[in-house]
């Protein structure tokens, strides 16, 4: 009898003390956000700039200050520590609302490819001093 008491104590113990770590799983948008945290090659097509070895360059994709944002660091190649801010959407698509980069006043859209390899975006930057640069570009890994 005493070996059955012993058997169940601690069997009811162990059922207690097994907890998940983790009980506020990701929401949709914060785990495709974290999934595309990484260093990106950029192509970019420019309106303004003609094709150079200035159009290909590397970004870094950063966790932003809340679930579906990130931080694209080096954004339309304005160096790093130069950052733009991006909504990831749970359909896929990514929302650049307007800001000011740099003196540059940035905005935009992108589609990120379901095997997470690829972002296509296209934007909008403009100087503010007249010259408005339609750009495209192709972020792959």
């Amino acid at each position: 009898m005493r070996y059955l008491l012993l058997l169940f104590a601690g069997i009811s113990l162990s059922m207690v003390s097994c907890q998940p770590d983790d009980t506020s799983p990701d929401t949709p948008s914060e785990s495709l956000r974290n999934k595309i945290i990484d260093h990106w090659s950029v192509d970019e097509s420019s309106q303004v700039y003609s094709k150079s070895i200035q159009n290909k360059y590397i970004v870094q994709i950063l966790k932003g200050n809340d679930s579906s944002k990130v931080l694209i660091d080096n954004f339309y190649n304005l160096g790093y520590n130069r950052q733009v801010t991006a909504i990831i959407n749970e359909d896929y698509s990514v929302t650049i609302p307007s800001q000011n980069v740099d003196d540059f006043l940035i905005s935009g859209s992108g589609t990120i490819d379901h095997g997470l390899k690829r972002i296509d975006f296209s934007y909008i930057a403009d100087d503010q001093g007249g010259i408005v640069d339609t750009v495209t570009a192709v972020y792959t890994r």
